[in-house]
């Protein structure tokens, strides 16, 4: 009986030390989400009332890995403790938890992070639950593998080993932001015409508008977070607004005027010396990247930017934003004839954006393509100095896309997380500017104007003829001088369009210009292998014999002094044989030389045909008159309207079978391709000369290739107008008619004013994929297969043409190969009453 109340009075003991025992747990709650990792239970069993025995089970939930909450970036851990004591004291236990990380991933090399030990009691007769949290985990890396060990320690009963689970958290998204500054963004160039004296201005409130992407390192920079905004300068204000989620509009408007007569030097004069850039410097922007998870785990990288205000950016006082007036002399290479010459960096630019600038300068090399030529159009108020101060007014229209680099000063930690290569911390970036194209309105009529310059030391002014064009970079205008005032200008004259046309111009210096030659050469055999000696060949240009030549013997020959640019036919003539003309056609700055052999054919010898004896047919009697039946009318089928007489106006169109190659029409060209042309083939087995528009290696960028044919025609007399011409779809990288349509391998355009002189684009697209968005603009035809067309009679079109304005075919997409041949825009000769 005393041992009975001994053991007793022992377990009364025992409760009261123990009812002084704290629960501690792991620490203090946070904000920070928990990751539960499982459930730790602990049993004591008791023998009348007396704690005999204790045992725990572990179990862990396997879930892993875990995304933490969108901007988290710390956590805990969390266990479930529940305790069932069955005993009529209270019972404690240890839980001892250990949590390690892993040095790098999939290396199963582990680092202890911390190891804590939460002291635990079981309450009498009671059953407990409660949750258990570790410190707080802060984590830098977007993923991360933790090893979390529990083993329970209990005061008696069974040992319990250690247990372990891995959990592998990753970071829902984790931002890294950077403050920096564009060097320098081209806004446009004023193109100096020839001659001194003379000069391009835009006036005060001329707006100039381009639209803005950037590309770092290869990663595509987003827009976010893009804020209206305005920087003021005491040149230009420049307006900073959004255009979707990848561009930002750019827009300078002038507050004086801005002009390319910066200097009396004589070498500051003409079209790439005197060219006047108008930069912006410096404007702010900042940079955010970021890294995401989708649900499947896998990690998303983000880049983004956006323009920002000068404070906000904290730039030092030298990166002080300002519009710049740069004339282009400055970016030659040093003269000593011309002390500004090789000043660029004396104006704060390295020779990187000087190489960039000059290649943005159609004008610099005093050679314009003709596909970099184009119809000026009304855009902003800009003049030459007419005597009288005459303005034209112009607006930019389609901008082609601007691609240069430049390197941005970044934190080295920003680019070390972002996994940007830096040297010197500097990064190189893509600076593109309209990468979309940028639509104002409609090309205006061609301009042809008269301009006087300055009178200088009692010398009178020159007088100028200009062909106006449009950069299509900057929409800007570019003049050309006219060697011969009632030509179009020439190769030659290209050359030469620096000066004016005058000798005693003041500034202007007599100069002799290499003109471009071309050549030809190759070799005139026969069809029959038969020898042959010195042939006669006549080189035309139109009905004109420019030179005539004679082969080697054995039919060798040379022809060298040809123009570039002419069209030319070579006729070689020998007794016995057809005679044969080759058409030669202009050379391309790649091609000044040009292989061409002729093959000639032996002409038949016509044998007199032998008459047959024809016996005189015998006539059969005639048959008995048979009445037939009148059969019951029969309703017309509804038909495609009737092809117009061609008997008053053939063909509106100019050399619309590419007999003549490309003559009457002029290339156009948006955007850029491994392989893109428009140009005249001989080689279709269907047609004798067709047109071949290709474009490949597009990066899947849209563009366009193809030819315009300007016309300024009245049509309104006439009450039939339709449009012929025989297709062929080869291939298009693109499975159907764009999202919006209008993206076709072929494609007719025709652009017209109505009575009310309000501009209007009728449009025919081909394409030989299944799916067509918009069937009313577009129709499919066999692939590979000529296709004739006939349009509708345009003269019922709601807004009916009164002048067509010109005619353009072209391919339109990613990547794209098709044909067009005998083009035909034919009106009926009927005059509208």
């Amino acid at each position: 009986m005393n041992k009975v109340k001994f053991l007793y009075l022992l377990i009364f003991v025992f409760c009261l030390a123990e009812a002084y025992f704290v629960n501690t747990a792991f620490g203090e709650e946070t904000t920070s989400p928990v990751i539960s990792l499982g459930k730790v239970c602990t049993k004591w069993k008791g023998f009348l009332n007396i704690p005999f025995w204790a045992e725990a089970n572990i179990t862990f939930s396997g879930i892993t890995p875990v995304t933490l909450p969108k901007e988290a970036t710390s956590f805990k851990f969390g266990l479930v403790w529940r305790s069932e004591n069955e005993t009529r004291a209270l019972q404690k236990c240890s839980l001892l938890t250990r949590v390690e990380v892993e040095t790098y991933p999939d290396s199963d090399k582990w680092v202890l992070l911390f190891e804590e030990t939460n002291n635990l009691v079981g309450r009498v007769g009671v059953v407990d639950e409660q949750t258990l949290v570790t410190k707080n985990i802060s984590q830098e890396k977007s993923e991360v593998r933790y090893k979390i060990t529990v083993r329970p320690i209990l005061t008696m009963g069974q040992e319990i080993k250690p247990n372990s689970t891995y959990v592998t958290v990753r970071l829902t998204s984790k931002a890294y932001t950077t403050y920096t500054s564009i060097p320098i963004i081209p806004m446009t160039i004023l193109h100096d015409p020839s001659g001194d004296g003379s000069w391009t201005a835009i006036k005060p409130q001329t707006s100039i508008t381009h639209l803005l992407n950037i590309n770092l390192a290869g990663m595509e920079a987003n827009i976010e977070d893009q804020k209206d905004l305005v920087f003021e300068t005491p040149k230009a204000k420049i307006e900073i607004t959004p255009r979707g989620s990848e561009t930002i509009k750019i827009t300078m408007v002038s507050k004086e005027e801005l002009t390319s007569s910066l200097s009396n030097d004589p070498c500051l004069i003409g079209p790439g010396l005197g060219d006047t850039y108008v930069l912006i410097k410096d404007i702010p922007i900042r940079f955010k990247f970021s890294k995401t998870f989708t649900p499947q785990g896998e990690e998303v990288k983000n880049l983004t930017f956006c323009v920002v205000s000068q404070e906000e950016a904290g730039l030092s006082p030298e990166k002080g934003f300002e519009v710049l007036l740069i004339p282009a002399g400055v970016l030659r290479s040093y003269d000593k004839n011309c002390p500004i010459f090789g000043g660029w960096e004396k104006l704060g630019l390295d020779n990187q954006i000087r190489q960039q600038l000059i290649e943005i300068n159609i004008g610099w090399d005093n050679f314009i393509s003709e596909e970099e030529k184009f119809d000026v159009v009304d855009q902003g108020e800009g003049y030459l100095n007419f005597k009288d101060q005459t303005t034209k007014n112009y607006t930019q229209a389609n901008l082609n896309k601007i691609s240069y680099y430049s390197e941005l000063i970044m934190e080295p930690s920003f680019a070390t997380t972002a996994n940007i290569p830096i040297s010197k911390d500097k990064i190189l970036s893509a600076i593109t500017l309209n990468e979309s194209t940028v639509n104002k309105t409609i090309p205006a009529d061609n301009l042809s104007v008269t301009l006087e310059d300055d009178e200088r030391q009692n010398i009178p002014g020159d007088f100028f003829t200009y062909q106006f064009y449009q950069d299509l970079r900057f929409g800007s205008l570019l003049l050309i001088t006219k060697d011969d005032k009632t030509k179009s200008a020439t190769l030659d004259s290209l050359s030469n369009r620096s000066f004016s046309s005058s000798p005693k111009e003041y500034w202007t210096q007599d100069l002799n210009f290499i003109p471009v030659e071309a050549s030809i050469f190759g070799l005139v055999s026969l069809s029959d292998g038969s020898g042959i000696g010195s042939v006669s060949l006549d080189l035309m240009s139109g009905d004109e014999v420019v030179k005539k030549v004679v082969t080697e013997p054995g039919g060798s020959y040379t022809i060298t002094g040809l123009r570039q640019d002419a069209y030319y036919t070579l006729s070689a003539n020998v007794d016995g044989y057809e005679p044969k003309t080759i058409e030669i056609t202009p050379f391309s700055n790649e091609e000044l030389v040009r292989k061409i052999n002729i093959v000639l054919e032996k002409i038949p010898i016509k044998i007199a045909p032998v008459e047959p004896i024809v016996e005189k047919p015998v006539t059969p009697p005639t048959p008995p008159e048979i009445k037939q039946e009148k059969p019951a009318p029969v309703s017309p089928k509804p038909s495609a309207p009737p092809t117009p007489t061609q008997k008053g106006v053939p063909n509106l169109l100019t050399n619309g079978n590419f007999s003549a190659g490309l003559k009457a029409w002029k290339v156009v060209k948006r955007g850029a391709g491994k392989e893109m042309y428009a140009k005249v083939i001989k080689n279709d087995f269907t047609y004798a000369h067709v047109l071949e528009i290709k474009r490949t290696g597009s990066n899947r960028v849209v563009g366009e290739m193809g030819i315009v044919q300007l016309l300024n025609k009245d049509v309104s007399k006439y009450t039939q107008l339709i449009l012929k011409a025989d297709i062929m779809v080869i291939n298009s990288s693109l499975g159907s008619d764009g999202k919006r349509g209008g993206v076709y391998p072929a494609e007719i355009q025709i652009d017209y004013t109505d009575a009310n002189n309000k501009p209007h684009s009728w449009r025919h697209g081909f394409l030989s994929t299944e799916r067509i968005n918009y069937p009313t603009i577009g129709e499919k035809i066999p692939q590979d297969k000529w296709y004739s067309y006939t349009s509708i009679d345009l003269m019922t079109l709601v807004s009916k043409p009164k002048i067509i304005k010109k005619v353009k075919l072209s391919g339109r997409g990613w990547g794209f190969h098709s044909r067009m041949a005998n083009v035909q825009l034919i009106s009926s000769d009927v005059p509208t009453p």
